[in-house]
């Protein structure tokens, strides 16, 4: 069975959560007969609705990212048998990669609402000869995957583009085996830093995309009441945080042209007071995580306690 056919098992049709078989260049639901397509050999597009423009995020997808991704896309990871992981919100992130390669899993999905960010992806790993990457767009609440498929789950900075987080994280918990590993970080909605990120697209008469502001408390009640199990907890950017939107936020985007601003982060970041403040910012986001900019956690979801 070839990776594309055994990925297709594991997927499940969104209007009945059938299983689908694959035929050439799409996939059908065995129970409804529904049909889903499958572009450029492993971008598989679940949504039947086009998504306007205005409502992606205006992130700077262009030939920057395609080569950070050649990067880090240069070896074929070593599979290990039957694992499977998921990156939850993927966008064009280097996560998919990291998971074949470092975690060396056998079969990675990334999952996003935004179709061009895939295709980023999709072109990295086929250049790279990936056949274990599979990039899946949807937009429901519902995760389209069998249950209890995944041995590893990731998410970075994807909670708050959800309008129910809450629905979200359960979803993602009944698709993980007993004893799977989240890995999960996103930004604080209660922050100086949100703030910012708020008050700056009201000033470019924009639409924000964290439309779901998560606090640490908020963030605790969601893990609980889905039975994950807290591992670790970082809270990162209590003070550099508020300074970096600022900067790179405010400064950056109007004193620069788009396709300038990496250059002048990067020189931004190695600066020394950066490097001095980061050393205060570790110790205040240690002693009051509640004013972190953004939230890390490791999550396990727990063994099924033994019948007595």
């Amino acid at each position: 069975m070839n990776p594309l056919e055994k990925a297709s098992k594991l997927l499940a049709c969104v209007a009945c959560h059938g299983s689908l078989q694959l035929h050439d260049d799409a996939l059908q639901c065995e129970a409804c007969q529904g049909l889903y397509r499958i572009i450029e050999g492993n971008i598989i597009v679940f949504s039947a609705v086009e998504l306007s423009g205005n409502l992606l995020e205006k992130t700077m997808y262009g030939p920057e990212y395609d080569e950070l991704i050649d990067q880090v896309a240069a070896a074929q990871g070593v599979s290990q048998k039957d694992t499977v992981a998921l990156d939850f919100g993927c966008g064009s992130s280097l996560e998919v990669f990291t998971l074949a390669n470092e975690d060396k899993m056998e079969i990675v999905f990334g999952l996003d609402y935004d179709l061009a960010p895939l295709q980023i992806v999709s072109r990295a790993a086929k250049k790279k000869g990936y056949d274990n990457i599979f990039l899946v767009q949807f937009d429901r609440d519902d995760i389209p995957f069998q249950a209890e498929v995944f041995d590893l789950v990731t998410s970075h900075q994807a909670f708050e583009h959800v309008p129910r987080p809450d629905l979200v994280i359960n979803e993602l918990t009944t698709k993980m085996k007993p004893g799977t590993i989240m890995r999960a970080d996103f930004p604080n909605g209660h922050s100086v830093g949100e703030l910012l990120r708020e008050l700056f697209h009201r000033v470019n008469r924009s639409r924000n995309p964290h439309i779901s502001m998560i606090s640490l408390q908020r963030a605790k009640d969601y893990f609980s009441r889905a039975g994950l199990e807290v591992e670790g907890f970082d809270a990162t950017y209590a003070l550099r945080g508020p300074l970096v939107y600022f900067i790179e936020g405010f400064v950056l985007r109007f004193l620069f042209r788009k396709h300038k601003i990496y250059s002048v982060r990067n020189i931004y970041r190695k600066s020394f007071w950066f490097r001095w403040l980061g050393k205060i910012d570790s110790c205040v986001s240690r002693l009051f995580p509640q004013l972190g900019q953004a939230f890390v956690f490791v999550l396990r979801k727990p063994h099924a306690s033994p019948e007595i």
